[in-house]
């Protein structure tokens, strides 16, 4: 019953049942017993969910404790619990450890279940993933690659979970600025859901949606407009208005008709979505500051500047409640106020943020990741500004050399 309420989006409810099936199963079958594992696992995967990946990780690592004295790292379901423990190091940001786990899993996975299987192909495409957060394009499009192919050989064309494997390649090509492949692949998955599923299928308005921000990416406003528009009103209809999922296209919605240059509509929806943001209870959504930063993004284009640092404070709180300070994406977010406080020329706070901002990009993703070259040409182009040319033109020369480098290792030919 609580994974039904999880699988539903209700993760109140979820949260009690799960809490206790785990206190029954310790308690009528034993704190090491086979359901006593399968409990904590369901109760930790939940947690993610949550964004309490500390509780998610406690409770995914002590269910592998327990089930693998039962029935072997061989078994399936080990290697089950070890991937999910993978991704969860991979959103927390710990990425030797999510990589070390994922390797592991793609050892036991063609071992006890064949090279063939679908979970085999799965495992690489989870790598995939991780190896598109790193920066590492090449050995992600191939891992996507394979993955897909090792699926259609053994389930058919159209197998279960195709279009978010296409949804995740496509997002691949849209980072590298392949934007004609990922569109290929964004309306391929959609015509596939449409058919066997629907359009009123969560896989449908997943990728609709991302298929109208990418239509943002390469100027096609219009078309982005018809996509988001289906989106926004599907999720109002499947959810209600107060869904993050109908929240987050309203927003992105709104970022159409400010690039349409119809500020009116976009107003009156930034408006609603201000309205709507205080009204939900998105605490414990993990993504709900993105939310706060579409609304960051367009304060700052209509000049608004105050009122867009306000959003992007917020959406620094809650990046941090989430994921710590050292997270990626909490960096990110970090970034992102930093670049508005040099608007604003509060260039001391901006020069601040963006040297502990490019630390903690060095530290977890590494000088050549792309965005550790952006944040250390945006710290020249600040000093730049500032007329302290001696310290803009390393910073400069080191971000144009990098930058160069990652293009030529994307496009050879040049």
């Amino acid at each position: 019953l609580g994974e039904l309420f999880s699988e539903t989006i209700n993760f109140e409810k979820a949260k009690k049942y799960l809490e206790e099936a785990t206190q029954i199963s310790r308690d009528f079958f034993g704190s090491d017993s086979r359901n006593h594992s399968s409990a904590s696992y369901a109760l930790g995967d939940l947690y993610i969910n949550l964004g309490s990946y500390d509780k998610a990780e406690e409770l995914i690592t002590r269910a592998l404790e327990i089930i693998e004295p039962i029935v072997g790292k061989g078994h399936p379901t080990y290697s089950n619990y070890l991937g999910n423990l993978a991704a969860l190091y991979k959103t927390m940001g710990l990425y030797e450890k999510s990589e070390e786990l994922q390797l592991e899993t793609i050892a036991l996975r063609s071992t006890s279940e064949g090279v063939e299987h679908p979970n085999y192909a799965s495992a690489w495409g989870d790598l995939a993933i991780l190896y598109e957060v790193l920066g590492k394009y090449e050995e992600s499009d191939s891992l996507f690659t394979l993955s897909r192919q090792i699926k259609i050989r053994s389930l058919g064309e159209n197998y279960p979970g195709l279009a978010k494997d296409f949804n995740n390649h496509a997002y691949l090509y849209k980072a590298i600025g392949e934007y004609d492949k990922a569109e290929k692949l964004f309306l391929e998955g959609l015509e596939l859901v449409e058919e066997n599923l629907g359009k009123e299928h969560p896989d449908y308005l997943l990728l609709i949606h991302n298929l109208g921000e990418l239509m943002i990416y390469i100027g096609q406003y219009e078309r982005a407009e018809q996509y988001l528009t289906e989106s926004m009103e599907k999720n109002e209809r499947i959810h209600g208005k107060h869904h993050f999922s109908y929240l987050y296209s309203l927003g992105t919605l709104a970022g159409v008709y400010y690039f349409l240059r119809d500020r009116t509509k976009a107003l009156e929806l930034m408006l609603e979505l201000n309205q709507l943001i205080r009204e939900a209870d998105l605490e414990s959504h993990p993504d709900q500051g993105i939310i706060y930063s579409n609304l960051g993004l367009f304060f700052v284009g209509i000049g608004e500047n105050q009122r867009a640092e306000v959003n992007y404070i917020k959406y620094l709180e809650v990046t941090e409640n989430h994921f710590g300070k050292y997270h990626p994406r909490y960096s990110r977010t970090a970034y992102l106020l930093a670049y508005l406080l040099e608007q604003t020329e509060q260039y001391e706070k901006a020069d601040s943020l963006y040297k502990s901002t490019l630390k903690n990009f060095e530290q977890h993703l590494g000088s050549r990741h792309p965005d550790y070259i952006n944040c250390l040409a945006a710290l020249g182009k600040l000093n730049w500004i500032r007329g302290k040319t001696e310290a803009a033109y390393p910073l400069l020369a080191e971000s144009a050399f990098l930058e160069l480098e990652r293009v030529q290792k994307l496009y050879p030919v040049l």
